[in-house]
């Protein structure tokens, strides 16, 4: 069952909507504080005001997952992740921050993140074709983190980050088998170069590695390298 829309007030805007995957809140106020502090957190201060800046029409936020939850799913995932099986696991992100626009409906432009645990181990050779997404570009950031740029078809950029995260009771190898990966699709900003996006990306994954306590630690750098910027 979907969540009654929720009243959320934010520098981003106001108000705020159900989304495919909300949940049902004994308590609106607090479900609407927990939205609103989430995608405060992921985007910081600065990412904040680009998003404001950069959004011609009145924001507010969709109801998603929190850190929390999407942090249980991950250590879930990893624990579960078998590193002699060919298969394909089948895992799948939580949706933890959510920008639409205020008075559009059905919501087409909207700012969203996505974390948890990755189907593609680290060192996969992302630059393959795969019929269905292709990988525009790789880019390593160090040995723990690197972003992929995908050209999705008929849709804008979407853009991956990978970053290595160990889980404590998981198997050996599991911080390389099974990393976090985090997605950032945005059809509201109107912009269509990547630097702001890896950088905002790159901010929330900060913020994600230290939340979800990852045993390897992670360099998780502040700023993009000199050659995104």
């Amino acid at each position: 069952m979907f969540a009654a829309p929720v009243l959320v007030t934010l520098l981003l805007g106001s108000t705020a909507c159900s989304s495919g995957n909300a949940k049902e809140s004994a308590d609106p106020e607090k479900t609407a504080d927990s939205t609103r502090e989430t995608c405060e957190v992921l985007l910081g201060a600065a990412g904040v005001k680009w998003v404001k800046r950069s959004s011609v029409r009145e924001t507010g936020l969709a109801e998603t997952s929190d850190l929390k939850s999407a942090k249980d799913h991950y250590y879930e995932d990893a624990r579960a992740w078998d590193s002699q099986s060919n298969k394909v696991p089948f895992f799948m992100g939580s949706e933890v921050c959510r920008v639409v626009v205020k008075e559009q409906k059905p919501h087409k432009n909207y700012l969203s993140f996505r974390y948890g645990a990755s189907i593609f181990p680290f060192d996969y050779p992302f630059g393959k074709k795969t019929g269905i997404y292709d990988a525009k570009s790789v880019i390593s950031v160090n040995s723990d983190v690197k972003f992929v740029i995908w050209k999705d078809r008929d849709s804008p950029d979407r853009y991956s980050v990978y970053v290595k995260c160990g889980v404590p009771g998981a198997p050996a190898g599991q911080e390389t088998g099974v990393p976090i990966e985090g997605s950032m699709t945005d059809t509201l900003t109107g912009e269509t170069t990547a630097e702001n996006h890896l950088k905002y990306l790159l901010y929330s994954a900060r913020v994600v590695a230290q939340t979800f306590d990852c045993q390897n630690k992670p360099t998780v750098p502040e700023e993009l390298p000199a050659g995104l910027q």
